[in-house]
């Protein structure tokens, strides 16, 4: 019984062994994961920047065109370039 026993610890030792090595394994993999996610959420906030400079961007132009639209048209008669012929 004492070698079965003693058979029996030295197999949990080995498993607990292979237990340890593995979660070890799982940290790394973990840490890599977690530094790919975090460079993935700042090329999202990047991206998500840029977007809003553009969003302002076509906003301010659009507004820029709407202006030019409301003047008259006579105005915008002038302001064509072929505006000095008859």
């Amino acid at each position: 019984m004492p070698e079965d026993q003693a058979a029996l610890v030295s197999s949990l030792r080995e498993e607990l062994r292979q237990c340890r090595l593995e979660l070890a394994q799982v940290r790394v993999e973990q840490e890599t994961w977690a530094e790919e996610l975090s460079k993935v959420k700042e090329q999202r906030a990047r991206a998500r920047a840029r977007a809003d400079q553009y969003a302002a961007r076509v906003k301010r132009l659009e507004s820029r065109r709407t202006r030019w639209r409301r003047l008259p048209r006579r105005a915008l008669r002038a302001l064509r370039p072929d505006a000095d012929r008859p």
